[in-house]
């Protein structure tokens, strides 16, 4: 098999003004790339500073708390 790298944004949107909203990833790939989602100016996710996806089919959703995102 083949992997692909995307260079995509890593970073989420601020989580400031979008109170509840919530967003899922899901690595599908066994490659050895990583998913890191990263939160923007500071905002953390369950209070740290990224949340990596590693491994094939691992999943992760979080959501915004109007301040910081949390792992659900």
């Amino acid at each position: 098999s083949i992997a692909m790298i995307f260079k995509l944004p890593n970073w989420l949107p601020t989580a400031i003004g979008c109170n509840g909203q919530f967003y899922s990833f899901k690595k599908t790939d066994a490659s050895a790339n990583t998913v890191t989602i990263t939160g923007v100016g500071g905002q953390t996710i369950e209070g740290a500073a990224n949340k990596v996806l590693g491994t094939q089919y691992q999943t992760t959703s979080i959501v915004s708390d109007n301040a910081n995102w949390w792992i659900i």
